[in-house]
């Protein structure tokens, strides 16, 4: 009967082993990084590319448009200002137009209250990605260059029996992806991730994003202590309210980043 019930044992598969605890740390850490990047973006004037591209159901291109933008500092406020779409410069008219829009939007701006501004409301949108380092679990992949700094490469995939916290959570049930990790700043460098199943919000009430939908972001170090995004691409298969289906594609890019106050002083002294 010992022998049966040792052999029975044996029989019953392995519980997956948890994600050591050195990497999940090491996760939350990169994790701490991004938290902080609204607040460094602040610091900073860089310039602003956006492609968008439209799928129909078969996949095939529907619509695709080009924007850019240049981040300044207008009395204080740093706000976005058009300066392309489509590939090439606006007409004067609309450079014209956009600088009176652009002290109309700063003067808006400061005689709002700062609890109701836009980013102060951001930390309640964001509280989902907080369950990131423990929703996943996490596998050391190896040691790589990116940009030519030394990281940390590791893959991750849904942690069994873990509840999300937050509805936009539930994500995180059916994703799968790799992390790179700067050895030395412990930031977030590169993160690739893709949902390999449907994952269905508030029972499909609130939406639905599809199986393949794609995700990717690259940061570099742009200054003392201070990483930042610097490419994104969201491709993504979603239906809103069960009432809206979206197939798209949207790349964002970020360049030429300066600090802000040099450059403020700069413009000021011409």
């Amino acid at each position: 009967m010992r022998h049966c019930l040792a052999i029975a044992l044996l029989l019953i598969p392995a519980a997956p082993a948890d994600t050591p605890a050195d990497l999940r740390s090491l996760v939350k850490a990169s994790l701490q990084g991004l938290n902080r990047e609204t607040e460094l973006r602040e610091k900073y004037l860089y310039n602003v590319y956006n492609e968008s591209i439209e799928f129909d159901s078969s996949g095939k291109t529907v619509k695709r448009t080009e924007t850019a933008w240049e981040m300044v500092d207008v009395d204080g406020v740093l706000l976005r200002k058009l300066t392309a779409r489509g590939g090439k410069p606006i007409s004067d008219a609309e450079r014209a137009a956009e600088e009176t829009s652009l002290k109309a939007r700063a003067a808006e701006w400061n005689s709002t209250p700062p609890e109701d501004r836009p980013k102060a409301r951001r930390a309640e949108h964001m509280a989902w990605l907080q369950e990131f380092p423990e929703a996943l679990d996490y596998t050391l992949v190896g040691d790589a260059k990116m940009g030519g700094r030394d990281v940390t490469v590791l893959a991750f995939e849904p942690r069994p029996g873990y509840k999300p916290r937050n509805i936009r959570a539930r994500v995180f049930e059916k994703m799968r992806g790799k992390l790179w990790i700067d050895k030395s700043e412990r930031e977030l460098v590169r993160v690739e991730a893709e949902m390999f199943d449907d994952v269905n919000i508030a029972f499909g009430l609130f939406g639905k994003i599809a199986k393949g939908t794609q995700f990717a972001l690259s940061r570099r170090h742009v200054g003392e202590k201070a990483w930042l995004v610097d490419w994104q691409r969201f491709r993504f298969d979603a239906r809103i309210l069960l009432v809206k289906s979206i197939r798209r594609q949207e790349v964002n890019k970020f360049d030429a980043f300066r600090p802000r106050g040099v450059e403020a002083a700069r413009l000021r002294a011409q």
